[in-house]
């Protein structure tokens, strides 16, 4: 489900669980595991990208169609744990996105501190307002840390996904590049932060900590998004998406 590279000083890790890389509880604990483990003897930066034509098509709507209360809370659990390991990686991570990355799988590349993305026909969006989902809290927190509030709105309240030049011009991406470029380009960027590599990771931290505890407090409230998913109007949305996913296949 995640490939381990090394190139050099980097460590790129690569999301490959089928088609769309999309999220369950076991995929993020292998992800947020990874970057557990590469905190021991931290490279100098870490590229988060995916095999595939799609970057993440978010949380796996298949498996999660008849799933249990309890197992969608270890799924929202695991998220946000997964996204804070990131989002507090003690070196610059840039998400070098090859193709979708929506909902959950946008999530992935905000906690990202640099968001590279392929030209061509690729998505970006928070499109959880269009099952009638709304972001859990501690995301929505994250998100703040690198969207303006203007464009963090029009996101989250549109639900939208926007062709890559669209997301580029709103401020979400870095940069567009051909796909085959992705990876030199963040190299060069996580070159140009890291002169000193603990400098970089105490500026990180000290940016970021009040961010790091409005998060945290904000984990409690991230379980209204369990109630949304059982209540009848979500449901029958997904079970929708879910069709046109397996008949998409």
């Amino acid at each position: 489900m995640l490939e381990i590279k090394r190139d050099g000083e980097l460590a790129i890790l690569e999301l490959a669980r089928g088609k769309g890389n999309s999220l369950d509880a076991s995929f993020l604990k292998g992800i947020r595991t990874e970057f557990e483990n590469l905190r021991a003897e931290p490279p100098r930066g870490v590229v988060l990208t995916a095999s595939g034509k799609l970057f993440c098509a978010g949380l796996d709507l298949v498996a999660l169609k008849d799933a249990r209360q309890e197992q969608v809370e270890e799924l929202v659990s695991e998220l946000a744990d997964t996204l804070l390991e990131i989002f507090t990686f003690p070196r610059p991570v840039v998400a070098a996105i090859n193709g979708h990355a929506v909902a959950g799988g946008a999530l992935l590349t905000l906690a990202c501190d640099r968001r590279l993305m392929a030209m061509g026909d690729g998505r970006w969006g928070l499109t959880e307002s269009q099952l009638g989902l709304v972001v859990p809290a501690s995301m929505i927190e994250m998100a703040r840390y690198s969207l303006p509030r203007t464009v963090l709105e029009r996101l989250l309240y549109g639900g939208q996904a926007y062709p890559a030049f669209k997301a580029r011009d709103m401020g979400v991406l870095d940069d567009l590049l051909e796909v085959d470029e992705l990876l030199p380009r963040a190299g060069e960027l996580i070159e140009d932060w890291t002169p000193v590599t603990e400098a970089f990771a105490e500026i990180k931290s000290r940016l970021k900590a009040p961010t790091v505890q409005a998060m945290e407090s904000a984990r409690a409230a991230d379980m209204a998004f369990v109630g949304r998913w059982f209540s009848p109007d979500v449901r029958e949305r997904v079970g929708q998406a879910v069709e046109r996913l397996v008949n998409r296949k």
